[in-house]
């Protein structure tokens, strides 16, 4: 129990951090004397730090102990969220982000470190519970961001870096060393390619958004990313040690679970995006709600809630349902819950209730695809696996994050100048036919039995 508390408070403080810097961006603009593209750099630099980071951090602690590995990542990310509080301009800063985004490698290391320490009929419901704080922290981020923003401008991130050095000490002293280590040296040369693949491919979303996917700037980097992921996937293939085995990938263990997590980040990211922007929009429209935004984010604390509920109770519902089962009834209450709110979406309570039911269904998936790739793989493939699985849903969130937005802008009421309400239908529906996407893939889910059935370190897919 104290290391999962550890694990829980560097996941909470994570997640906080990275949501919180999105409603203080104009202030941080402003104080630094930035322009708004250049500021936004603060939040890119964290995503792009995060992919890269949640694999590879999953394949060092596989590699060299998961009590070690996390506690390198606390201290990485007290060292940025030291450096963003003291940083006099913005290149400083946006430095300092990119140390925080390394903290998405608690993401493997803590689901790894679960399965090792905690016994077998725990490790869903702490799973569930590590992704439900998640969801809760970044609510939490979002709420009081601008908040503290507006009162400490960028300085209160050294309250977070104090806090992160308390959380270095506490995992040194508390999370148990291990003996399951591959050790060996690192993949550079794949961990390289895959970072530029990766990267390309983010920017080329994130810039999509304004200008267009055949624009000079995002055709190069389309053709950058699948070149490199080319030549990540041929150059792994033939090294003897390399950063993720690509017979991993092929197995359906893994594969599957990782594009639902794809499907499902994507769903829920355009709940999360459209939802505060229905909210903020004014009454007269018809269809808003005149809200602030710490209110629009009161509409999404359902979602929250109803995570920290469901995640867990998967973790539990495994030990008498198998994983493709959860799996199935997530993805299809996510599906049904985002297609409500796409016809029904004039009421604060329908905006609730639906965002609720939606935190059930994504709790629920969520946990079972997570927990079955972290029983079902070798105990050495731990946390490179469920990095690459996390990885998915990070690319996932990206592209429902900018496709939500980018619909929302390109149906303008020609009256008010605001986001029509079929750009927010049509945006409702897209998140909707990504959970259905979800639930045809969890069908390809091996039959596996009950995880708690399942072998520890099982190297090979189940029926």
């Amino acid at each position: 129990m104290p290391t999962l508390l550890v694990l829980l408070a560097g996941v909470l403080i994570y997640t906080t951090l990275g949501s919180a810097i999105v409603p203080g961006l104009v202030r941080f603009q402003a104080d630094l004397g930035a322009s708004p593209s250049a500021a936004a750099w603060l939040f890119t630099g964290f995503l792009l730090a995060a992919s890269i980071a949640t694999p590879v951090a999953g394949r060092l602690g596989d590699m060299y102990g998961k009590r070690r590995v996390v506690t390198w990542t606390f201290a990485v990310m007290a060292i940025g969220a030291l450096v963003s509080g003291l940083a006099p301009g913005l290149p400083l800063m946006i430095t300092g982000q990119l140390l925080l985004g390394v903290g998405a490698g608690i993401y493997p290391l803590a689901y790894g470190l679960a399965r090792e320490v905690l016994p077998a009929h725990s490790v869903g419901v702490a799973i569930g519970t590590i992704g439900g704080v998640a969801t809760a922290g970044g609510l939490i981020g979002y709420l009081v961001g601008g908040a503290l923003a507006d009162a400490f401008s960028h300085r209160w991130l050294l309250g977070a870096g104090a806090a992160m050095l308390v959380a270095t000490v506490a995992a040194r002293l508390v999370i148990p060393g291990s003996d399951l280590r591959l050790g060996g040296a690192l993949d550079v040369v794949g961990v390289l390619l895959f970072a530029a693949s990766v990267v390309a491919l983010l920017l080329s979303v994130t810039y999509a958004a304004d200008d267009g996917w055949l624009s000079w700037r995002v055709t190069p980097l389309l053709v950058l990313a699948v070149a490199g992921a080319a030549g990540w996937i041929r150059y792994e293939s033939r090294h003897p040690r390399p950063f993720v085995d690509m017979a991993l990938l092929r197995r359906r263990v893994v594969l599957a679970p990782s594009l639902i997590a794809l499907a499902v980040g994507f769903s829920s990211v355009v709940v999360f995006v459209v939802v505060p922007q229905l909210v903020t929009l004014p009454v007269e429209t018809g269809y808003g709600f005149g809200g602030t935004t710490a209110q629009a984010g009161l509409y999404l604390l359902p979602t929250a809630l109803a995570f920290l509920v469901a995640g867990p109770a998967a973790g539990a519902l495994e030990r008498v349902l198998p994983p493709r089962a959860v799996i199935i009834a997530g993805a299809l209450v996510m599906a049904l819950s985002v297609a409500a709110l796409a016809l029904w979406h004039r009421e604060p309570w329908q905006l609730m209730a639906a965002s609720a039911v939606m935190g059930v269904g994504y709790g629920l998936a969520f946990t079972a695809m997570t927990s079955l790739v972290v029983r079902a793989v070798a105990p050495g493939e731990t946390g490179v696996s469920t990095g690459i699985s996390t990885l998915a849903r990070t690319l996932g969130e990206t592209l429902g994050s900018q496709t939500g937005l980018s619909i929302l802008a390109a149906r303008l009421d020609p009256a008010t100048g605001v986001p029509a309400e079929a750009g927010f239908g049509l945006a409702f529906v897209l998140g909707a036919g990504a959970a259905a996407l979800a639930l045809a893939g969890a069908f390809a889910v091996p039959k596996a039995g009950r995880p708690a059935e399942m072998l520890s370190g099982s190297s090979g897919d189940a029926g």
